[in-house]
């Protein structure tokens, strides 16, 4: 089995794992938000997730039976997906636990309920499984423009019809200026993120791709 093959199926059974893990935490969210829960962008993003991990996963399958490339879309979806479960992770770390009450909030919002799976491990695994093995195809370098694309979606329509769940779009309860910097401030952190993967899952792929065409002609 070639070094390829071996992270492909590394990065499958990460997939595999994730959609698991979502369909575990998708009926307590449901259970504590009812249909509420698409006001969160922490469960948009796992959502989307879901979805992303699972049709990686399927064309993962099919590159390991039949050698039939994984296509672009699925890789740029999965990608889209990873930044947006990258936002929630920091967003709780940095934003969140402080602003509800500190350290006492560490476990209920990292370790306990829906939270392990949606705030803690699938964002883990889904960085960890898209930088080190899900490296081809490659992914133009206007990627981190394209995976604004759901963030921005979530802004625009928070912005109009809510009031929270979040303290940037708390709209009726601090002033505009807090507002536009609030969403100045996430909206960039979003960029940088997904600059960063986009660029830490370019350069491992250069380097995994030299690795196997060395062991090819060896």
């Amino acid at each position: 089995m070639n070094y390829n093959m071996s992270k492909t199926i590394i990065a499958l059974i990460c997939n595999i794992a994730i959609v698991i893990m979502e369909v575990i935490a998708a009926p307590i969210c449901w259970a504590n938000h009812g249909a509420s829960v698409f006001k969160f962008y922490t469960e948009n993003s796992n959502f989307f997730a879901f979805f992303t991990c699972l049709i990686m996963a399927i064309c993962q399958i099919k590159y390991l039976s039949s050698k039939i490339p994984i296509p672009k879309w699925a890789k740029m979806l999965k990608y889209m997906s990873v930044c947006c479960l990258t936002v929630t992770f920091v967003v709780v770390i940095t934003i969140l636990i402080p602003l509800e009450g500190g350290t006492k909030c560490i476990k209920p919002m990292l370790f306990e309920s829906s939270s392990l799976y949606q705030h803690t491990l699938c964002p883990i695994i889904a960085f960890i499984s898209f930088i080190f093995f899900e490296y081809k195809p490659t992914l133009p370098k206007k990627s981190p423009l394209y995976s604004m694309i759901p963030t921005l979606i979530y802004a625009a329509k928070s912005l109009k019809v809510l009031d929270g769940p979040y303290p940037f779009v708390r709209v009726h309860n601090q002033s505009v200026f807090m507002t536009i910097v609030w969403c100045a401030v996430v909206l960039s952190g979003a960029y940088i993120f997904a600059f960063f993967i986009w660029k830490l899952n370019d350069q491992f792929g250069k380097t995994t791709s030299q690795s196997d065409e060395q062991e090819s002609i060896a």
